[in-house]
C-alpha cells in the first residue's frame, strides 16, 4: 500500500527522524464517500502531526469531509460516517512506526512511501479475543454466510486506544450481512469498544490494508 505524505516539516530524512523522536507522528484519518446505495471506505494520506494544533486542524478537515461526502447512502453511509467520526475524535490512526520503517530519502523527496514491511499499523487480536468472536456463531441468525473474517487492531493516536477493524467476506451483499454481524459481535463485546466493519469483497483502502496485514479467521458465523 502506498501512502502519500503531507504536511512534511522537512525533506531530509535525518531531520525527520529527530522530529519523530521529539514527539512528531504520522496519522491517517478514515472517511466515507457515498452515492445512493454505495459507500466507499477511504483513508487520508499520512499526515505529519507536530502537536495539537496540527491534529485539530486536520481532524476538522476530515470531519467535514465525512459529513460532506459520507451521508448520502441510506443506511450505510450514515452508519459508516458516524463510525469514522468516532475514530477521528480519538485522534486518527497512528501509522508512524510503519512509515518510518519503510521510509527512504528518495521516498521523502517524492512525498510518498510504499509499505513493504509492517510493524504496528495493524496488530493481531489476542487468542481470547478470537475465541470470543467465534462464539458469535452460536447466536447469529442463519440468513447470511460469512466464510471468513479478517480481524486486526488499529492504534488510535490521541488517547492510545485500540480500534477494532473487522473485515467480512460474505456470500451475500455486505449491506445485508453487516447488521446481523454487528449485533452478534456486540453480544460478545462491550458496546463501548469501537468496531469498524469492512467489506472484503470491495476495493477500498481498508480492504487493501486488511488483505496485506490482517489475520484470516476461518469460521462459519452465520
Amino acid at each position: 500500500m502506498v501512502y502519500r505524505l503531507v504536511n512534511l516539516p522537512t525533506h531530509q530524512l535525518q531531520d525527520l527522524e529527530e522530529k519523530i523522536q521529539r514527539g512528531g507522528r504520522f496519522v491517517v484519518f478514515p472517511y466515507a464517500i457515498s452515492f445512493l446505495v454505495v459507500t466507499m471506505q477511504q483513508l487520508s494520506p499520512a499526515i505529519y502531526i507536530s502537536g495539537d494544533k496540527d491534529l485539530n486542524f486536520f481532524a476538522r478537515k476530515y470531519v467535514r469531509k465525512n459529513y460532506q461526502y459520507g451521508l448520502w447512502a441510506i443506511p450505510w453511509g450514515i452508519i459508516k460516517t458516524f463510525d469514522y467520526l468516532k475514530a477521528i475524535r480519538e485522534g486518527g490512526l497512528d501509522v508512524t512506526e510503519d512509515i518510518m520503517l519503510n521510509l527512504t530519502q528518495e521516498n521523502l523527496y517524492r512525498e510518498e512511501v510504499l509499505l513493504n514491511r509492517h510493524k504496528t499499523v495493524l496488530k493481531h487480536p489476542e487468542p481470547e479475543e478470537i475465541k470470543s468472536l467465534k462464539r458469535t456463531k452460536n447466536i447469529a441468525p442463519n440468513h447470511a454466510s460469512v466464510p471468513y473474517l479478517v480481524w486486526v487492531l488499529f492504534k488510535c493516536s490521541k488517547r492510545r486506544r485500540t480500534l477494532f477493524l473487522l473485515g467480512i467476506a460474505a456470500d451475500e451483499a455486505f449491506e445485508l450481512a453487516e447488521p446481523s454481524f454487528r449485533e452478534a459481535v456486540y453480544s460478545q463485546f462491550y458496546k463501548r469498544i469501537p468496531f469498524l466493519f469492512v467489506d472484503m469483497n470491495s476495493v477500498s483502502d481498508w480492504s487493501t490494508l486488511l488483505k496485506e496485514q490482517g489475520i484470516p479467521i476461518q469460521c462459519n458465523l452465520f
